[in-house]
């Protein structure tokens, strides 16, 4: 979904069209505005470049792990009604299984992970 939403915000495309179309037709729209070959396995390969190298840039100006936390609002107190209620955000417990998945450690993108994006 990450790298869904960083290829359409930087389409230039309001992203609540997303609501309404999916990547199929973004990467058809993309391939006739730019006449790149693209497909939405492609997109998204774009997505996760971009979510990289923002990473990347972040990192660089100081951003690391200790930043990625959520308000202790959000992790503490629980959800007073509607369909949440009673529960509490457990990002805190799957940032390290998100960082896996992403292909970074601490929170930084590994060399492996930028190599096989072609960023360095």
């Amino acid at each position: 979904m990450q790298d869904m939403v960083s290829a359409i915000n930087s389409s230039v495309v309001c992203l609540f069209t997303s609501f309404a179309i999916g990547l199929p037709q973004y990467a058809g729209m993309l391939q006739a505005i730019t006449g790149m070959d693209l497909d939405p396995e492609k997109l998204l390969k774009i997505g996760e470049r971009i979510t990289n190298l923002e990473r990347v840039m972040n990192n660089r100006y100081g951003f690391n792990r200790l930043q990625d936390v959520l308000p202790k609002r959000l992790t503490e107190e629980p959800t007073p009604s509607g369909p949440s209620e009673g529960q509490i955000s457990h990002v805190p417990d799957m940032i390290d299984e998100y960082y896996k998945l992403r292909g970074w450690v601490d929170g930084v993108p590994t060399k492996e992970k930028l190599r096989e994006l072609g960023i360095a």
